[in-house]
């Protein structure tokens, strides 16, 4: 298996940019093409045609027709009406008809930063399953921490190589705003396998993996409410993927079916930053309203609460218990100390190569029904949780409880 970082570049190209108008004509007879409305050896319709049923100008298809010829996916012959090249169907499904021995190059976009576990963990994943192949695999990687551009930006650039390098597909970590996803979509229609991880858009058809979102978090809060609590916060932040808004939903049912509706606070701050949880803590403090535990998002969030409470003199979890998500503690050497919410982030990452391979080697792709694998979660215990008038000394064992489904 090959692995290199993004670095593609394009020679200039000496014509004029394309006009927006060009650009969705083109889009529109690829999409054509690969869908075999203009199957292999026959006809697109008249310059004529296209312009009125498209509702645009003629120079525009002109250029989208020119762009197509160049590729090779069109024949034009003087005095006869574009023909689709009889020997060449749309380029995802070339492809996969490469010789055995020609590697697969796989875009991954993924944050690469040495500290960020989730995504190493992932890609340990997706790599474990691709050296397993007897066609060698290359992965392209875009790097979502180290790239200068942001990651919506980069999202867009692994669009590019997809639909112009030799680039099979993608395996994304994705932001979800909506230009990427309308590119990521195209890439579908076009069969090229794009499979999510972590987030995915529910209105939107894709392959995903991931957990189950709302269950875990119901668990966490069931299991705080089983401890005695009920004055139970949960730390979240205002990012609008559907991870986050999972969670808040299962964090709301939880109480709600408990008859604790009334007792929902939600302490939602942008991207949880530092001067943002100080502010909200000192403003509980002053009012006496400080909950008794708190289901933060993430670990990452969970262990910024428990150091600005005991930097104000509150025991965790003698005064407040602490729960967290993802479990980063069991990569620690020292040992784990959090009470948390695994993730299986190693399966996650191989079961997205599975399905990525799945669709790769698919007669049909872009005809294939997409899949959503939710993988089991686990709550482990540990020192930062404990049961409302035990000590907190009872609750420093790791016993094995299991939670969630895969589909």
């Amino acid at each position: 298996m090959f692995a290199e970082r993004h670095s593609l570049s394009a020679a200039p190209d000496p014509r004029p940019a394309p006009s927006t108008s060009a650009r969705q004509v083109l889009r529109v007879l690829e999409e054509r093409i690969a869908q075999k409305v203009y199957p292999s050896g026959g006809r697109l319709p008249t310059e004529r045609e296209l312009v009125r049923e498209l509702g645009t100008n003629r120079a525009a298809v002109r250029h989208a027709l020119t762009t197509l010829a160049d590729s090779g996916r069109i024949v034009r012959r003087a005095g006869c009406r574009p023909q689709v090249a009889p020997t060449t169907a749309a380029r995802a499904t070339a492809r996969r008809f490469t010789s055995a021995n020609q590697p697969q190059t796989i875009g991954i976009v993924l944050p690469q930063h040495e500290g960020d576990y989730a995504s190493r963990e992932i890609m340990r994943g997706i790599s474990r399953v691709l050296r397993s192949q007897e066609t060698p695999c290359r992965q392209l990687i875009f790097d979502l921490t180290q790239s200068t551009t942001s990651p919506e930006a980069l999202e867009i650039q692994a669009c590019d190589a997809v639909e112009q390098e030799d680039v099979a597909g993608a395996i994304v970590w994705p932001t979800l705003s909506p230009e990427s996803l309308a590119r990521w979509r195209r890439l579908q229609r076009l069969g090229h396998p794009v499979v999510f991880v972590d987030r995915c858009d529910p209105e939107i058809p894709c392959d995903f993996v991931g957990i189950d979102n709302y269950t875990a978090a119901r668990d966490i809060v069931e299991y705080l409410i089983a401890r005695g609590h009920t004055r139970i916060v949960h730390l979240t932040d205002s990012e609008p993927v559907s991870a986050v808004r999972q969670r808040q939903e299962g964090y709301r049912d939880a109480l709600r079916y408990a008859g604790l509706a009334s007792m929902e606070r939600l302490w939602s701050l942008p991207h949880v930053h530092c001067d943002d949880l100080s502010a909200r803590l000192d403003q509980d403090l002053r009012s006496g309203a400080l909950p008794t535990a708190v289901f933060a998002l993430n670990d990452f969030s969970a262990s910024l609460l428990i150091q600005h409470l005991e930097d104000r003199g509150i025991s965790v979890p003698d005064q407040v218990s602490v729960i967290g998500f993802d479990d980063s503690d069991c990569y620690a050497s020292s040992g784990g100390v959090m009470t948390t919410m695994r993730q299986p982030f190693e399966r996650i990452g191989q079961w997205a190569a599975e399905l990525f391979l799945q669709r790769l080697k698919s007669p049909d792709p872009a005809g294939r029904p997409f899949q959503h694998v939710l993988l089991p979660t686990r709550l482990i215990e540990r020192s930062t949780c404990r049961t409302l008038g035990a000590p907190a000394a009872e609750h420093t064992r790791e016993p094995n409880i299991y939670r969630g489904y895969l589909l």
